[in-house]
């Protein structure tokens, strides 16, 4: 997650936060649907929320909502032809192969590009760390 300026909190609770600008979430198989549809509805009611980041564990791709005007967002669907995410708003950019460094996908699931078919280790716990600079 990302916040722009001071960090505004629901009630003083420190696990609600109140204006953040970026949420990147990590899928997995039993929460895909709920970050999908559920979170990201309630995700757009937030005023300070612009860009929303799907990172998938099982297989190299990220999508990427943008806000373009109220209920308008624009997706940009990421896979291994891509070499980046931009999140220009904040300015970041962050590069598919730190997202996936040391992940290891099945050989089917294995992409045919470059450093990306080259990785190995958990999913989820090896993906979310690739994230530093947020």
């Amino acid at each position: 997650m990302v916040v722009v300026g001071e960090v505004a909190y629901h009630n003083n609770r420190r696990d609600i936060i109140l204006n953040p600008q970026v949420i990147i979430e990590v899928l997995s198989q039993s929460t895909e649907d709920y970050d999908r549809l559920g979170k990201f509805a309630s995700y757009r009611t937030i005023r300070s929320f612009v860009k929303y980041v799907l990172v998938d564990q099982n297989r190299i791709r990220v999508e990427h909502f943008t806000k373009q005007a109220a209920k308008r967002w624009l997706l940009q669907d990421l896979d291994a032809e891509d070499r980046e995410i931009r999140l220009r708003s904040i300015p970041v950019s962050i590069s598919l192969n730190d997202v996936y460094r040391n992940v290891n996908f099945s050989e089917t699931e294995v992409s045919k590009t470059g450093n990306l078919a080259e990785m190995r280790s958990d999913r989820i716990s090896t993906i979310a760390p690739h994230f530093p600079y947020l």
